[in-house]
């Protein structure tokens, strides 16, 4: 038996990752009949039976399970599941990007469930082969993108009725959070992965911070792409008006922030506007994202009102 993998989708048809030996007519029929299901023209396959050893990679994947009543059926996660705090007590296989097929295998699960960010890819094809069934999310730093994964996890584990619950919470924290953040000042500002022992580590485009800037109305002071280090020459120039720094970084904290060179030179650094952002609620796009966004929302939206006139509204803004 081949494994199944499926992605979480970008539309309502799932996606099937085939494993080596299934022929192209097999997946046209697969795909059709996933189709026909989705628009309702032939009865849905009878639920198979709810996964009883489950392993998660991935903190919004862990998270998840969880939330969704799944817990006890976790045998095994990596070193990025965090939430909630019986997630730490589990067996940890590693960091999510460098898993072990063998490792994995030998704890005999019957679902493996795969955050976007899960590989390396050569693990994963060697698991495909292998019979295990895998649910994998697509790495989509959105609010779709994680309403998305609830229903995903909620069906692969057999929780669709608390998926939908939990979905129905998680438009009204969007909700909150869309009201929390309209017609409001857009300051500048940098999010910093790390800082302390020597330059920090700064987000760019195209990253799980930026997203989150963009959710809770900062303009990023800087325009690279992904996560680069910063000099304090650099950080001067860009003249940040508030600082977010992870709560979990290395060296972390308000005043590693505020020691960082060049830092008491900036219009936040005078201030001292540095917010400190929970990581483990807000990276990973997990379900307690847009509640998570609104508080810190409510944080930058302060700084903002400190910066009074100074700060510019973002196109098409309320004054």
């Amino acid at each position: 038996m081949m494994a199944e993998r499926v992605q979480a989708p970008v539309s309502p048809v799932p996606r099937v990752m085939p494993g080596p030996g299934r022929s192209r007519r097999r997946l046209l029929v697969a795909g059709a009949s996933l189709l026909a299901g989705a628009i309702g023209l032939v009865p849905a396959a009878p639920a198979a039976q709810a996964p009883q050893r489950i392993v998660s990679v991935g903190a919004d994947m862990t998270e998840l399970v969880y939330a969704l009543g799944a817990g006890e059926r976790v045998v095994a996660t990596d070193t990025t599941s965090l939430w909630p705090p019986q997630a730490r007590e589990t067996r940890k296989l590693g960091y999510l990007r460098n898993l072990s097929a063998e490792g994995l295998l030998s704890l005999e699960p019957d679902l493996l469930l795969l955050s976007g960010a899960a590989g390396p890819e050569s693990t994963l094809r060697q698991l495909e082969g292998t019979g295990l069934r895998i649910v994998q999310a697509v790495e989509d730093y959105s609010l779709a993108g994680a309403r998305a994964k609830i229903e995903l996890v909620g069906k692969a584990l057999g929780e669709e009725a608390r998926a939908r619950e939990l979905v129905a919470e998680f438009d009204r924290d969007v909700a909150v959070l869309r009201e929390t953040t309209r017609s409001v000042a857009h300051p500048r500002g940098v999010f910093l992965l790390a800082a302390g022992g020597g330059s920090p580590q700064v987000a760019g485009k195209g990253t799980a911070a930026q997203a989150i800037l963009d959710l809770v109305g900062v303009d990023n002071a800087l325009d690279h792409e992904g996560y680069k280090a910063i000099s304090p020459e650099a950080l001067v120039a860009a003249r940040p008006e508030v600082i977010l720094v992870m709560s979990t970084a290395p060296g972390g904290g308000i005043e590693a922030v505020a020691a960082t060179p060049g830092m008491a030179l900036t219009p936040a650094g005078k201030a001292g506007r540095m917010l400190e952002v929970d990581g483990v609620a807000l990276m990973s796009f997990g379900p307690r994202v847009a509640k998570a966004a609104t508080q810190l929302a409510g944080r930058v939206r302060k700084a903002a009102t400190q910066l009074a006139g100074r700060v510019r509204m973002p196109a098409g803004a309320a004054r």
